[in-house]
């Protein structure tokens, strides 16, 4: 084994196969290459089955919502309806009640008269 003196070592004498590694290797791109063979990343599997399963279900779930929808859209269309009906109705009934009343009023003072 041969040694060699390097300079930043401060004087001391070395093997000159570690000054061959330290002087030739190039360390960013070596660290680089450890970097990625180090990192571990799972790649996604996809499964063809489950994402058409997945997708055939959100397409159910989005048509019952639309039916669903349309369903409470015409019950609230009924209930205004049925709502204004009603309120007509009180209406007519206040108007038939007041011309009861004075229907009782006419037919009292026709039967005070004809005393």
């Amino acid at each position: 084994m041969s040694f060699k003196r390097h300079p930043s070592f401060c004087g001391k004498v070395i093997a000159q196969s570690d000054d061959t590694y330290l002087t030739t290797v190039n360390l960013r791109q070596k660290f680089i290459q450890l970097k990625e063979f180090l990192t571990i990343s799972e790649q996604p599997r996809v499964e063809a089955e489950k994402v058409e399963s997945l997708k055939s279900a959100i397409r159910k779930l989005q048509e019952e919502l639309t039916r669903q929808k349309q369903i409470t859209d015409t019950i609230s269309e009924g209930h205004i309806t049925i709502k204004n009906e009603n309120v007509d109705l009180r209406e007519r009934i206040t108007r038939t009640e007041q011309r009861l009343a004075e229907l009782e009023k006419l037919t009292r003072r026709a039967l005070e008269q004809t005393n």
